[in-house]
């Protein structure tokens, strides 16, 4: 988790160093971090976590006299050299401490210390290192102010553009934007043009799942989350009624625009088959069938037709959630 300071600074939890403020798990304050043992660390740490770095400054560069490979120390110094303007220091000291464990947040600060000495070729390969190593966090890069000089340098937009792909995966991928025609708000009638409910399908998981939220004509609910595993190499859906039936749908295939998944009752010869298939950008045909040879001859159980409510669905324009 990555912590925000009184500069854009960023500092990780590593061995070495403790977080600036108490780390939150499951929505509740942890255990603050145990108190050094050591009274001129203890000193140093109130210094830093006060904001009084002119203080915290020497307190650490004293520590460090006796422990040169604690990186948190020399992170610190790092911060604290960068929050009084003194980049250069500030350069030194982060470099000190992405040589002790390669830490993605360290090499981040080179980049920042080198961006504030208008270094821009050196402070986007250092930043362009901190992604590939790890670094993660989109929203302190774009608005930290440390990088404002090499903004507008095409490099900087690319590297943005990947660390969004990392965070995002699914956003651009072929294969988990394929079944994209389903999204949408429905309304869905039966063959004979009767209301059969309603359905609202929605892009969630960084665009890697679809989550069904249905409204039968009666009021009853359910929801399916739909996802390509990459792993199978095939899209799966797992569907939850409100009565409590859990339905499987493990096997996929694609039958030209249509994705038809599969569900096998294990230790039987009931099959269930779910097909979609887009008839026109506001029109969806959802057809439910079930074999009970194994598959050889298929029943249908229902045929159900999907109508947009709402504007012709785009996917170019749809946000990933």
């Amino acid at each position: 988790m990555a912590i925000r300071a009184r500069h854009s600074r960023v500092f990780l939890r590593t061995a070495a160093t403790a977080l600036l403020v108490p780390q939150v798990v499951c929505g509740q304050a942890a255990a603050p971090p145990p108190t050094p043992a050591n009274p001129a660390e203890r000193i140093a740490d109130s210094l830093f976590r006060a904001g009084e770095y002119a203080k915290a400054l020497p307190a650490y560069e004293a520590l460090i006299k006796g422990s040169p490979r604690n990186s948190g120390w020399w992170s610190r110094i790092g911060f604290s050299s960068a929050s009084l303007k003194s980049y250069q220091r500030g350069l030194e000291a982060f470099e000190q401490a992405v040589a002790i464990d390669s830490n993605p947040t360290a090499m981040y600060n080179v980049g920042a210390m080198h961006a504030r000495l208008n270094h821009p070729d050196d402070a986007l390969a250092w930043l362009d290192r901190a992604v590939t190593r790890g670094f993660r966090s989109l929203g302190v890069l774009q608005s930290d102010e440390d990088f404002a000089a090499v903004r507008t340098h095409p490099r900087y937009a690319v590297i943005v553009t990947r660390l969004q792909s990392l965070l995002a995966p699914c956003a651009n991928d072929e294969d988990s934007r394929r079944f994209d025609f389903w999204i949408g708000d429905w309304e869905v009638r039966t063959v004979q043009g009767g209301i059969a409910g309603r359905n609202v399908i929605e892009r969630v998981s960084g665009g890697c799942a679809l989550l069904e939220n249905w409204t039968n004509a009666q009021g009853g609910t359910g929801k399916s989350l739909n996802a390509f595993n990459r792993r199978l190499n095939q899209w799966q859906q797992f569907w939850v009624g409100q009565a409590g039936e859990v339905t499987e749908y493990r096997e996929s295939k694609w039958n030209g625009a249509s994705l038809v998944l599969y569900n096998r009752a294990r230790g039987d010869s009931i099959v269930r088959r779910l097909t979609f298939t887009p008839v026109t950008p506001n029109h969806v045909r959802q057809h439910g069938e079930i074999s009970r040879d194994g598959g050889t001859t298929w029943t249908t159980q229902y045929d159900l037709q999907y109508h947009r409510v709402k504007q012709e669905y785009d996917p170019a324009a749809t946000p990933a959630a």
